[in-house]
């Protein structure tokens, strides 16, 4: 029975393949369990590749909708024109028409000949090009390393610039170089993209566009691009592949810069919890980590040790937990160089200077040493963890379209200032009042008098504004470090300001270093103030005058300051300096709901 069975499926299966040759059927290895009519039936055979090309180009369509979607926020007219256009042809299909419109799809190959598609760039009248004509070009916000010296002090919340506004911008930065207002203007030779962020950790997810992407679109335009990195987590795949890739196409005059350190929070919590085991696991992750960036760019990479400074662990009371990490890194160091040379790799070191010191005095270096309990000056020690920050006054270009100039000069306010009895010092001393009293009643309100006083200095507090560096040395540093300074301001009626003790609190406040421009009265207001006479004392009322800002109301191509750094142009003063700073804060692209 079992044989009669085997005859008869062999004579099916001939059967049926008499009826497959017959209707002139092919297989096509190429394209898995599809037939493919070929021969005499011309008509069908047609109608097959019509099908086949039509499945290919959906495809294309689909992905097409996929990344303009994507980019939903910054589409041009025309580009939500071309998306509403595929999106209709795949309810409707045309062959014809799609294969159009597939052409017109942008990708990362050819996204410079699709930039139409995207809202256009806006710059300011004046472009600032400081430090060397450099402008910063922020193409990535937020950091997931963490670093304890990062002055920045950045945060593990994530922006990236749209690869499609980063090309725009490149662009527009680019064609300013020949559109320059006066002589004075210095070209833009080069970017750094890095504040608060490591310029590796790039990526666009819509188009699939690293870092490698924005540094070769960078070189077309401009012939130096400063990087330093801090590492990337091995398991980021992809900034490892955009730094391979950057490896192949990374120009002999831009070598890339690695700050090695180990000054990070896991281990100096393990140290300072004696948890050897912990320390041990987070030394190998570091030391991986800073391994593997080495052996991706070999020879194209120099390493910039962060160094204490040779006074620094010598200065009383300096946290010793700081020092352990310090001596984990040079171990790795020595470590990791002699795995390398067994390897053929040779480790590079930048010229040592300044920059490999650590900055313990500002931004997130100068919390982690409050934390510790370091917080007192130690007489002699200025020209060591005291000493500046470094000048800083530049343009920043955020990737959520905001244009901000960032600065990170101190000054003593007496420099600047001269006497109780100027808008300035009132305004800074109103600041001071409102922060120093932030969310609690100044005055007591047993009175309907109190009532007023406290509604009018919150009115106060709605028109002045302060960057997070000045509001963080109000809050923190003038009541630790200056206590009679503090007692005086929270004493003080702004209401009704006696002129004696507003005299009294500039003598205290006149040598303190107050981060630069730390404050601005918001657009539409002014600081007014009266000398007043009562019961035979001077006083000084207080208020705010409005009025209709103008657009760029410092800067035109007659009346622009040269620079506006006072360390480097003594004659610039604080208003001036104020206004400028104020007046370029603007948004250089908006997105379909405004800024992002």
């Amino acid at each position: 029975m079992k044989k009669i069975y085997k005859i008869a499926a062999m004579v099916l299966i001939s059967v049926m393949m008499v009826i497959f040759l017959g209707q002139g059927f092919t297989y096509s290895s190429e394209i898995s369990c599809l037939r493919v009519p070929l021969g005499t039936d011309k008509y069908r055979a047609g109608e097959a590749i019509e099908l086949l090309s039509g499945s290919k180009i959906k495809k294309e369509l689909s992905k097409g909708v996929r990344v303009l979607r994507g980019y939903n926020d910054i589409l041009s007219g025309k580009g939500a024109k071309l998306l509403r256009k595929i999106e209709d042809c795949l309810h409707d299909f045309n062959l014809q028409k799609a294969e159009a419109l597939a052409k017109q799809i942008p990708t990362l190959e050819n996204m410079e000949e699709r930039l139409d598609l995207f809202v256009g760039i806006k710059l300011p009248d004046v472009i600032y090009a400081d430090r060397d004509s450099a402008v910063c070009v922020q193409f990535n916000e937020g950091c997931y390393n963490q670093c304890l010296i990062c002055q920045p002090d950045s945060k593990k919340q994530y922006k990236y610039m749209p690869y499609p506004v980063a090309l725009k911008l490149l662009d527009a930065l680019h064609e300013r170089n020949f559109e320059r207002l006066s002589e004075k203007m210095p070209f833009i030779t080069h970017i750094l993209p890095y504040d608060a962020n490591d310029p590796l950790h790039y990526r666009d997810k819509v188009i699939g566009a690293d870092f490698s992407d924005i540094y070769r679109e960078v070189i077309k335009r401009f012939e130096v691009l400063t990087i330093i990195t801090n590492g990337w987590d091995t398991r980021d795949r992809v900034v490892q592949k955009g730094a391979e890739k950057l490896v192949s196409i990374l120009k002999k005059e831009d070598t890339i810069k690695l700050s090695f350190h180990f000054f990070y929070e896991p281990l100096l919590e393990a140290l300072k919890n004696n948890d050897q085991e912990e320390v041990d696991r987070i030394y190998r992750r570091l030391k991986d980590k800073f391994k593997n960036v080495l052996m991706v760019f070999k020879g194209n990479i120099q390493i910039i040790p962060r160094n204490l400074g040779f006074y620094t662990a010598q200065l009383p009371g300096f946290p010793e937990v700081i020092t352990r990490c310090y001596d984990l890194q040079k171990k790795a160091l020595r470590e990791i160089e002699e795995e390398l040379r067994s390897d053929d790799i040779d480790v590079a070191y930048a010229d040592i200077n300044d920059d490999n010191l650590v900055m313990w005095n500002y931004g997130r270096p100068r919390n982690v040493l409050d934390k510790l309990g370091f917080n007192e000056k130690t007489p002699g020690t200025e020209d060591s963890i005291y000493s500046s920050p470094g000048t800083r006054l530049e343009y920043v270009f955020r990737p959520d379209g905001r244009l901000e100039v960032v600065t990170n000069f101190s000054f003593r306010i007496g420099e600047y200032i001269k006497s109780a009895i100027d808008k300035d010092f009132l305004s800074l001393l109103l600041y001071m009042k409102v922060v120093l009293s932030q969310n609690i009643p100044v005055y007591a309100e047993n009175s309907s008098a109190d009532a007023e006083k406290n509604r009018k200095l919150r009115y106060f507090e709605t028109r002045i504004d302060a960057s997070p560096a000045f509001h963080r040395f109000l809050e923190s540093i003038v009541p630790a470090r200056y206590p009679d300074l503090y007692k005086l301001i929270a004493d003080l009626d702004m209401i009704n300001l006696e002129r004696s003790k507003a005299e009294r609190a500039y003598e205290l406040i006149k040598d303190i270093e107050v981060p630069y421009v730390g404050f601005v009265i918001k657009d539409g207001f002014d600081l007014d103030y009266a000398i007043v006479q009562r019961k035979g004392k001077d006083y000084i009322d207080l208020s705010f005058r409005t009025y209709a800002p103008d657009v760029f109301p410092a800067i035109t191509k007659e009346n622009r300051p040269v620079s506006l750094n006072p360390l480097r142009h003594p004659a610039a003063n604080f208003r001036e300096a104020y206004n400028v700073l104020k007046s370029l804060s603007v948004t250089y692209y908006k997105t379909s709901r405004g800024s992002l």
